[in-house]
């Protein structure tokens, strides 16, 4: 063979070879920009090619056909840098949390029969300082410290509104309408009670010290006032308990069981009439505080602590594993994110405990496929390949827990309620 033929030979297979390695590495190239989250299914592929082909600046060309000319792409591969200006799936987040922090406002709102325009107002109240409720402030202290379980084994059945469990209710002077006189009564209104069943009711009430407290014992006494027999008649004052205490256990917290009165103040709220409680000194002075108060004896006004019942709801037991997801993951498919509410930065003073919560929410792109496995999602998936329906299945929550909150209702009362469905323990395609 000549040596003109030898280079012809030798030109074709370098220029095969140069057309395959170039062929790979252009793929390899538009591969890699796809995996850095750039969509470029709107950029023809020759154009894309020969930009590539070329040496171009691809940061140049991505910039102008595909960010526009005022933003830059990243040549970082670590997409957990990229800011949302960059990250379309980042800007659908941040608007997906905005709805859910609203939504989560209205289903608190609707949950507790308040109003969004007329919110509790708790400014300047003091909290009691009855042990009980006491330790209920410290069960929240222990468990906002501990490690928060990711997830739970069983959901609740939905419901719409909170599940009251426990009512702080404090004495206040008798209604005018009562026609009670007697200096030492205390009334307390009694919530709603349909649907529930009080099981336990304690009376507190706070001996204050004295000069003239007897050196043997001294007698607390606790009366309740009845509807008169004949209309027009005061009250009829009758004993319900007696406790004896030696002075030096007299002064301090002392409570009485008074679930058999509640139960029959909440049966017929016509019953209620208060009661008149008595700790008297040498003097005759009575020792307990009592409505109206001003200054630190605010603290120490009877209070009336009520457990009701729950409805019982059914739970089913769930297996499936969650994919969760951070602020920094740049992660299409549908997933579970971190969302901290703030009741602070709500405007939110009657909420007592918790001040924050992990409420957590979904988001992310939803496939066929992708589907959960229950009958919701099978009959989405059937409708959505009908044409001119619903484009296709979303990313939302399919389970949730609950959330225990301490606040103040409209009453001035202190409520600690269940709310059902505030926690996203799950994401999935339905």
């Amino acid at each position: 063979m000549s040596n003109t033929n030898m280079h012809s030979v030798l030109a074709i297979v370098c220029y095969i070879f140069v057309s395959t390695v170039s062929a790979n590495s252009i793929r390899d190239r538009i591969r890699q920009l796809e995996n850095e989250g750039h969509d470029l299914s709107h950029i023809e592929q020759a154009n894309l090619r020969r930009v590539i082909s070329q040496n171009s600046d691809m940061d140049s060309y991505m910039n102008e056909n595909v960010y526009g000319n005022n933003e830059t792409m990243s040549s970082d591969n670590n997409h957990g840098n990229e800011t949302p200006s960059r990250c379309k799936s980042c800007a659908i987040r941040e608007e997906q949390k905005k709805h859910r922090i609203e939504g989560i406002k209205k289903k608190i709102s609707h949950a507790l029969n308040l109003d969004l325009t007329n919110m509790p107002n708790a400014t300047g109240v003091k909290l009691p300082k009855v042990p009980s409720f006491l330790r209920l402030m410290e069960r929240y202290e222990r468990e906002s410290n501990s490690p928060y379980r990711q997830y739970q084994d069983y959901e609740d059945e939905e419901d719409e509104f909170g599940q009251p469990e426990r009512t702080y209710t404090f004495a206040r002077q008798p209604p005018d309408n009562l026609f009670i006189e007697d200096p030492n009564a205390s009334f307390f209104s009694i919530p709603n009670m349909v649907g529930k069943t009080p099981y336990k009711a304690y009376l507190w009430i706070y001996i204050k010290p004295s000069d003239a407290i007897s050196p043997n014992i001294t007698e607390i006494n606790l009366y309740a006032m009845h509807p008169p027999e004949v209309q027009g008649d005061p009250p009829i004052r009758r004993r319900l308990q007696s406790k004896r205490r030696h002075f030096d256990n007299l002064v301090g917290w002392h409570h009485f069981n008074v679930i058999s009165e509640v139960q029959r103040w909440s049966a017929n709220p016509r019953n209620n009439h208060g009661v008149v409680i008595e700790a008297l000194d040498l003097n005759g002075n009575n020792l307990v505080v009592l409505p109206p108060t001003v200054g630190i004896d605010e603290e120490y006004i009877p209070m009336l602590d009520i457990r009701t019942t729950l409805r019982v709801t059914r739970r089913s037991k769930r297996s499936a594993v969650a994919l969760l997801c951070d602020d920094t993951t740049q992660y299409e498919a549908c997933c579970r994110y971190p969302l901290m509410v703030d009741f602070v930065e709500f405007g939110w003073d009657f909420v007592i405990a918790p001040n924050t919560y992990q409420a957590y929410y979904c988001a992310g792109e939803c496939q066929s496929e992708n589907l959960d496995a229950t009958d919701h999602a099978i009959i989405v998936n059937q409708h959505t390949s009908l044409p001119g329906t619903n484009p296709g299945p979303c990313c939302t929550p399919t389970r949730m827990s609950a959330l225990s909150m301490l606040y103040w209702d409209v009453d001035q009362s202190v409520q600690y309620t269940r709310l059902p469905n505030m926690k996203v323990e799950r994401c999935g395609c339905a």
